[in-house]
C-alpha cells in the first residue's frame, strides 16, 4: 500500500465518520420528535418522561462527537491536503 493509498484511506475514512455523526444526529432528533408527540397525545399535564432518552441517547450522541473530535486533534483522522481534496 502506497503513501497516496493510505491518505486516501484515510480521506474516506474521515468522510465517512461525519456522514455517520450526521445520519445519526438526525434518527435522534426524528426520535426524540416522536418521543415528545407521544407525551403530547397521551396527556401533556403528565410527568415528562421524553426527558430521559434525551439525556441518555443524546450522552452517548455527545460522546461520539467528542471522540471524533479528538481522533481530528491527534492527527488520526486529518485533513486532505491539496492534491486530496479533489476527493472528498
Amino acid at each position: 500500500m502506497t503513501d497516496l493509498d493510505r491518505k486516501r484511506e484515510a480521506v474516506i475514512d474521515r468522510i465517512n465518520a461525519k456522514r455517520d455523526f450526521k445520519i445519526h444526529a438526525a434518527v435522534f432528533t426524528i426520535a426524540n420528535l416522536v418521543f415528545v408527540l407521544g407525551w403530547l397525545l397521551t396527556g401533556p399535564a403528565s410527568y415528562f418522561w421524553p426527558i430521559w432518552p434525551f439525556l441518555g441517547w443524546g450522552q452517548a450522541r455527545d460522546e461520539a462527537g467528542k471522540i471524533l473530535v479528538l481522533l481530528n486533534g491527534l492527527g488520526t483522522v486529518r485533513e486532505p491536503e491539496a492534491s486530496q481534496r479533489r476527493f472528498c
